[in-house]
């Protein structure tokens, strides 16, 4: 998680499917989101092939949630987990522009970061902000706004990246809806006396 000017601290990347799995099988009752659940899931966007999995990165992000989900999901990970703000989204968004712009000056320089971590850096993979999934977010109005631009293999788009859109919640499942988790330190946390 990267740590915000606000003091709150947002997920890099959307919700993976390997942190999903890991926070519901740690939990002691993991209803409503237990494996019927999951396999749901699966079915809109299924699981990366690990030898393809950079060919189609979206298999490798949790998408499908409804947007009533994803609230109760954010909740149910522990104190302090949320959905962010269109405004934190925001700023991390941001900060990942300025990381961006920073590869043209590496790649003058002779001690660089490895090839590798360059590419990704220059495929947008941080934060997955400019290309990723349409994220739930919460807007300044409280409704939930979809914030992203999903990957056009995933959903076929002319976007831009960081403009909101209202998403409403429903029973149908969309393999281009995400989350990322912002979370709050305790002394931000309602009610905290720090």
């Amino acid at each position: 998680m990267a740590g915000l000017a606000s003091g709150t601290y947002i997920g890099l990347f959307p919700l993976a499917k390997s942190q999903l799995e890991s926070w519901v099988a740690g939990m002691e009752n993991p209803e409503p989101f237990g494996q019927t659940w999951y396999d749901e899931l699966l079915a809109v966007n299924p699981r990366a092939d690990l030898g393809r999995a950079g060919d189609e990165p979206w298999r490798c992000f949790v998408t499908g949630m409804r947007v009533d989900e994803a609230r109760a999901f954010a909740r149910s990970c522990g104190a302090g987990y949320r959905l962010p703000t269109v405004e934190e989204w925001r700023a991390l968004d941001r900060a990942g522009e300025r990381i961006r712009q920073a590869l043209a000056a590496w790649r003058w320089m002779e001690d660089r970061p490895s090839a590798w971590a360059v590419s990704l850096l220059e495929q947008g993979l941080y934060p997955l902000t400019w290309e990723g999934v349409l994220e739930v977010a919460v807007g300044g109005d409280r409704r939930l706004r979809g914030i992203g631009r999903p990957w056009t293999g995933l959903h076929p788009n002319l976007w831009r990246h960081d403009d909101d859109r209202e998403i409403f919640p429903g029973e149908e499942r969309f393999n281009y809806i995400g989350m990322r988790l912002a979370w709050d330190p305790p002394e931000r946390q309602p009610g905290s006396f720090q």
